[in-house]
């Protein structure tokens, strides 16, 4: 291992945190890991209309389609994604300990596999309900900061719209989260979507269900669970305007574009139009903070989809949008 040289007063001296970072750089470059080939639920997405606007919530069937493709990632560890998820994996130790001094554990990290849609996914934990002694399984989440806080949690009165905001859980979660409790739903009584704040231990859950419908489909929704932990509550089921259904048929269509090796088009963008941010905030999508920033000087305070800025694939994304 290369050492990273510091001084102080012209001494060398032991970077403790440079020292960790240059390992989780080495490690990674010599890791050897293979995943079960398929599709992952945390790739989940959902299409519908809005009126006559597409609608796309999820995650961007390109980047599954680069990733099934086997397209390389660019070079590198992100120490600090790495940091992030090894904190949240960590909490999830944490809790499922405290699950089994509480007698409600019952099974944790189930990796199960559905050939229809060739997914590929793992279940967090499994409960027990100790009111009505059935089986719950649980989606866990970490999450950090006022944004984020903010969406989850929800707000009372938003400052300067006066806005409520109830809580809500991240749609790529709720998505993962429908999967999961569609794949079980024989043998679970309920889902639920449980998230962690890393900083105050702040905690908000959401069960995760379906309604069958008239045509036969079950359409989504969430319901806010009380508690303690919560700013912004709403008590009713949140109808969403898709089936898990239709999150099936997105898989679907990945796999046939997949098996014509035909780019799929991006759902996301990184700089959006006036149309769409003004869509975005109606939605209550866009904070009236960020809002305001842009109609200040919108060419300095550009809004767009954080799915591209994050993105392993954006500049091979942008390559074949230029060569298309």
């Amino acid at each position: 291992m290369d050492h990273q040289n510091y001084t102080i007063d012209n001494q060398p001296v032991f970077s403790l945190i440079a020292e960790e970072d240059n390992s989780t750089h080495e490690i990674e470059s010599r890791r050897f890991q293979r995943r079960r080939p398929g599709l992952y639920p945390s790739e989940a997405s959902v299409e519908f209309k809005d009126g006559s606007r597409r609608v796309v919530q999820g995650k961007c069937m390109r980047a599954a389609w680069y990733r099934s493709s086997n397209v390389p990632k660019p070079p590198g560890t992100n120490v600090g994604l790495m940091m992030k998820a090894y904190l949240g994996k960590q909490a999830e130790v944490m809790q499922v300990r405290k699950w089994k001094e509480m007698g409600i554990w019952v099974d944790n990290n189930i990796k199960f596999f559905d050939k229809d849609l060739v997914l590929s996914g793992e279940l967090d934990a499994i409960l027990r309900n100790p009111m009505t002694d059935k089986l719950m399984g649980l989606e866990m989440k970490t999450f950090y900061g006022y944004p984020a806080g903010r969406g989850l949690c929800g707000i009372k009165r938003e400052r300067g719209s006066g806005k409520f905001l109830p809580g809500k859980p991240k749609v790529e979660h709720f998505l993962q989260s429908s999967l999961y409790a569609w794949e079980y739903k024989d043998v679970l009584d309920e889902y639920r979507l449980y998230y962690l704040e890393r900083g105050d231990g702040h905690r908000v859950e959401f069960k995760v269900g379906f309604t069958e419908r008239n045509d036969g489909k079950h359409q989504c929704y969430w319901q806010q669970i009380p508690g303690r932990y919560w700013n912004a509550y709403q008590e009713d089921r949140v109808l969403q305007p898709y089936t898990i259904e239709d999150i099936h048929s997105r898989y679907r269509d990945l796999i046939k574009m997949l098996r014509k090796k035909q780019l799929p088009v991006k759902d996301f963008c990184i700089s959006w139009d006036k149309d769409t941010i003004e869509y975005k905030y109606s939605q209550s999508e866009i904070s009236k903070t960020n809002y305001d920033k842009w109609v200040k000087n919108p060419k300095t305070n550009k809004l767009g989809d954080w799915q591209c800025s994050y993105c392993d694939y954006k500049d091979q994304c942008q390559q074949d949008d230029l060569t298309a």
